[in-house]
């Protein structure tokens, strides 16, 4: 207790261990698709027409 001398006989390793890390857990990737194949899924030809809700106001009506 009385300074440098209470550490003889306190052996120091020359090497330490590694340190124990955990792995990380994977977190899904939220990655948003914004390039998209150059032929659609359905051709022009079948495509429709969006049709006007009966409730909703005719837009060329004034």
């Amino acid at each position: 207790r009385n300074g440098k001398g209470s550490r003889d006989g306190i052996e120091l390793p020359t090497t330490l261990p590694e340190r124990y890390q955990e792995q990380p857990e994977e977190e899904p990737q939220l990655t948003l698709n914004f390039f998209s194949s150059a032929k659609p899924i359905v051709p022009p030809e079948q495509w429709t027409a969006p049709v006007a809700k009966a409730d909703a106001p005719a837009a060329d009506e004034e």
